[in-house]
């Protein structure tokens, strides 16, 4: 490696050490309330395709666009937060990275949805969160390797456990949102509220 990158790469490995906890909030917010919110949308839509839970047209649409609008609050509370209590590399770093999944999310469920509305099949539809799944698990692996924590390697695991029994369920609906709601929970708002936890016990260096 050259020389002159020494200087950027401890720039960034201090900025980490001093920003880590307060990056692994706001994270963890996202993450809590992201699996919390789609979780129960995605098991709402289970209930439905059981017979336990009748909708009118209104109730779909309100079910439909009901989690995003509370989520896109805490986006907008984590990201006017950035602004004014994280300022370092490592922060604008950890944006970026999110920025640029959300992005690939926001692609590949266009390229699903356009595909699936072309070959009116609805199975091509739920082969994206099945990718999703499988991103997941390959980001908190990941985050295991960079951090070192057993319990990453847990979360990472469960993801890709998940990608493989949705695969297999793909014929099922009603067992296929059952498990995605559930992964959403135990695998997405859980971990974030732990991140969250871990955040506040770990001191900030600087």
């Amino acid at each position: 490696m050259p020389q002159t990158n020494m200087p950027n790469a401890k720039s960034f490995a201090t900025s980490f050490a001093d920003e880590g906890p307060r990056a692994q909030a706001a994270t963890g917010l996202v993450f809590l309330w992201a699996g919390l919110l789609y979780g129960a949308q995605t098991l709402a839509y289970g209930a439905i395709e059981a017979g336990m839970l009748t909708l009118t047209g209104v109730g779909h649409l309100i079910l439909t666009i009901a989690p995003t609008i509370p989520f896109l609050a805490v986006i907008a509370y984590v990201s006017w937060h950035g602004r004014t209590s994280q300022k370092g590399v490592a922060t604008r770093a950890l944006t970026a990275c999110y920025t640029s999944a959300g992005l690939v999310n926001l692609v590949i469920a266009i390229a699903f949805g356009v595909l699936a509305a072309r070959k009116g099949n609805m199975t091509v539809w739920l082969l994206y969160p099945i990718v999703i799944c499988a991103m997941q698990g390959a980001v908190w692996y990941a985050a295991c390797a960079i951090r070192r924590k057993v319990w990453l390697g847990v979360v990472s695991a469960g993801w890709f456990a998940v990608t493989v029994i949705l695969t297999l369920l793909v014929t099922n609906i009603q067992g296929y949102l059952l498990v995605l709601g559930l992964a959403l929970w135990a695998l997405m708002a859980v971990p974030g509220y732990v991140l969250m936890r871990r955040a506040v016990k770990e001191p900030s260096h600087g």
